[in-house]
């Protein structure tokens, strides 16, 4: 093997550390020797490019399976994740209203515009943090198994 394939293996288990511990444990190693063997067959097949194509590949299904096993094995992270995006939105909060922003090269309507922008901005993030809590707490409910129905 030469040294790109070596080099891309290395960097993608690195990458495995962005999936839960549990699924890492379980699968790292398959799939670093799996990731190994498709790159060594790309670089022989047409060098780079079908290296680059097939990172293009590996990142797209990382970024989907890893957002994937962290919403089913570690809602704790999501919770973290939620709790510190929470605090963040908080402090922004309070401290404009501490020191409220007045830039004094702008008019008027643009003074305006930056507010609505802010304010927009705000919502979005309490929207999306509003989401990952209910996901988070959403995961945690136990189902009841639903009674057969008599015909």
């Amino acid at each position: 093997m030469t040294a790109p394939p070596i080099v891309a293996t290395h960097v993608y288990r690195a990458l495995v550390y962005l999936y839960p511990p549990v699924f890492r444990r379980q699968f790292a190693s398959e799939m670093a020797s799996d990731f190994r063997d498709a790159t060594s067959d790309a670089w022989q097949d047409a060098g780079w490019l079908a290296v680059t194509r097939l990172w293009i590949h590996i990142g797209r299904d990382l970024l989907r399976t890893a957002a994937a096993q962290w919403f089913r094995n570690g809602t704790s992270m999501v919770f973290v994740l939620s709790t510190a995006a929470a605090a963040m939105c908080a402090f922004t909060i309070t401290q404009t209203l501490r020191q409220p922003l007045q830039p004094a090269s702008l008019s008027a309507i643009d003074q305006d515009k930056l507010v609505l922008l802010f304010l927009a901005t705000l919502v979005i993030l309490l929207t999306v943090i509003v989401i990952l809590f209910t996901v988070c707490f959403w995961l945690r409910v136990p189902r009841r198994p639903r009674a057969a129905r008599r015909v």
